[in-house]
């Protein structure tokens, strides 16, 4: 499997929201930021598994 690969735009958004998380010192915002991105993260997963599941009963049909 070929790696997942950012585009430019997207790497300027990681850089800049990397750089957010930085400069945050409040942890409670920390674990705030931390728990939507795990809420975000699953979220993608479920998406994709959705996509492949659609995409595989578009191949069967």
């Amino acid at each position: 499997m070929e790696p997942i690969v950012l585009t430019l735009g997207q790497k300027f958004e990681l850089e800049r929201r990397s750089r957010d998380i930085s400069a945050i010192t409040d942890v409670q915002e920390l674990r705030a930021i931390t728990k939507d991105l795990l809420r975000a993260w699953q979220e993608e997963i479920a998406r994709s598994r959705e996509a492949v599941r659609s995409a595989c009963d578009i191949e069967l049909t």
